[in-house]
């Protein structure tokens, strides 16, 4: 198991990336990446820099409307988490510690096609599509409808998702969120009856707060097929840490 935890909530990408637009300055969410003089960790703004600011902030703005991805900087510990190959990670933060968000990225980095994500979250890429997740949260309406999908949707390319929005891809009947690539993540709670967890082979299971240790046992059962993983994204209150 790897554990990481955080202090804070990493600033805004957008706010970090275009707020002083000078030659030499830094893009490290690669906002700008069409104008780019240099790659990698090495790239300026180039003639971006010499745009005029409103037509450089139109040009982000457009970027990231596409693809939201595009400013998402993960701070130090967000890195670590995403980085871990483990087969059960854990992130321990406290509330606005980023690690809901972070729980988010990294699902959607494995579930979409290499195209739909930025060069910058590439490196964090374990899986192919179509990539079968399971979502488990304390409860199907608080955590989940008010928190998780939420983030999902903020996050979420919507032309990665089958039929280009939430509407057509969620379905609140087998509450499945499916992606045009074939990917699949599918949400219960650690309320529901442990029968239902069993079924399909799957790449991950997300729990986001700690679950029972009787919910766990048994999804762990779902991750042999694929070699997958587990994490969990939680404030330790039942002493699992």
């Amino acid at each position: 198991m790897e554990v990481v935890g955080t202090p804070g909530l990493a600033g805004a990408a957008v706010r970090r990336a275009v707020g002083s637009v000078t030659p030499m300055t830094v893009c490290p969410a690669r906002l700008c990446c069409a104008h780019c003089t240099t790659p990698a960790s090495g790239y300026t703004w180039g003639r971006m820099a010499k745009a005029p600011l409103r037509d450089v902030l139109m040009t982000v703005g457009e970027r990231v409307k596409a693809c939201p991805l595009e400013a998402f900087v993960p701070h130090e510990k967000q890195r670590e988490f995403l980085s871990s190959h483990a087969r059960t990670k854990l992130f321990v933060g406290g509330n606005r510690s980023g690690k809901t968000t972070c729980g988010v990225v990294e699902m959607l980095i494995q579930a979409l096609s290499r195209e739909h994500l930025p060069d910058h979250l590439l490196p964090y890429k374990r899986f192919e599509p179509p990539f079968f997740c399971r979502v488990m949260t304390p409860d199907l309406v608080d955590t989940q409808e008010h928190v998780i999908f939420p983030k999902i949707r903020e996050w979420c390319p919507p032309g990665a998702l089958k039929g280009g929005s939430w509407r057509s891809a969620y379905s609140d009947r087998k509450r499945t969120l499916e992606f045009e690539n074939g990917s699949r993540v599918h949400f219960m709670s650690f309320e529901q009856a442990l029968g239902k967890m069993g079924g399909s082979a799957l790449h991950c299971v997300w729990y986001d707060e700690e679950p029972p240790e009787e919910v766990r046992s048994e999804n762990r059962a779902r991750l042999w097929d694929y070699g997958g993983y587990e994490m969990l994204t939680m404030t330790p209150l039942q002493g699992l840490t």
